[in-house]
């Protein structure tokens, strides 16, 4: 893959990628060698904060956001949606924090990202969902239990539901699982792994894949591995060395053989 572009997201076996330089983005499947025509270039001088690349399944189009910024602290987000010839501006978060990380969690036609909402009464934690259908935002409650102190929070997909990993009291790795997307009452915990069993502290540890078997693939982005975690035993098998050079931009893309005209 050509150096000046970076992966913006990646949904049904088709890779988003951003030309650095052309400022534009296009589609790729690597399965079958497709790409897509490039979309017109996006406003010069802004720097992008946050981004992502989903599927609308109410429009039938694949969508691609990018929130962007300038040194005066000026603010834009804009839509493109593929196939069409012109981004589009629409309303910027409605939050004063920006998200916790750069990329979204794309699940069932929402981009989700963790936010920090400070203001003069209170800090919160929260999750900011964007509907790609109707292309407006909700914010989600956390899970958390009860006199339990969180440090870190990351977001994950598995098995077409989003999920929330936290490190409680310094002591314990959690992930949840909302079964019911956007209901909190449906968040469970799904997998809890005391910290010890690391070879680091570990704050950043996120799901990636389960098997049938029950074995799920975790990613260690504290320590640059993969890590094997077996449910059934709650044994854990650390894999791939020295993955540094390739973890800051890791995405999943499962063979496909969609190609996409308009």
């Amino acid at each position: 893959m050509e150096k000046q572009y970076s992966i913006i997201g990646s949904y049904n076996g088709l890779l988003c990628l951003y030309n650095e330089y052309e400022r534009c983005v296009m589609l790729r499947n690597p399965s079958i060698m497709f790409e897509s025509k490039k979309s017109p270039p996006v406003s010069l001088g802004w720097t992008i904060q946050h981004h992502g690349f989903g599927y609308d399944q109410v429009n039938n189009k694949y969508k691609v956001l990018l929130a962007m910024r300038k040194k005066n602290d000026h603010a834009l987000t804009k839509i493109y949606i593929f196939g069409e010839d012109s981004w589009k501006t629409i309303p910027n978060f409605p939050t004063s924090r920006a998200p916790l990380r750069l990329s979204a969690k794309f699940v069932r036609s929402t981009f989700n990202w963790i936010v920090e909402k400070r203001d003069v009464i209170s800090n919160q934690t929260v999750i900011l969902s964007f509907d790609l259908g109707n292309e407006t935002y909700k914010e989600i409650l956390m899970p958390q239990e009860d006199g339990v102190k969180v440090y870190k929070h990351t977001l994950y997909v598995l098995n077409n539901c989003l999920g929330v990993c936290q490190v409680s009291n310094k002591t314990h790795w959690v992930a949840w699982l909302m079964k019911e997307y956007g209901v909190f009452d449906s968040c469970t915990k799904f997998v809890i792994i005391s910290l010890d069993n690391f070879n680091k502290k570990s704050f950043f540890v996120i799901p990636l894949f389960i098997s049938e078997n029950g074995v799920i693939l975790l990613m260690n982005s504290d320590s640059y591995q993969f890590v094997l975690y077996n449910l059934n035993s709650g044994k854990l098998d650390y894999l791939l060395e020295d993955t540094y050079n390739f973890m800051f931009n890791l995405h999943i893309c499962c063979e496909s053989l969609v190609s996409v005209t308009w």
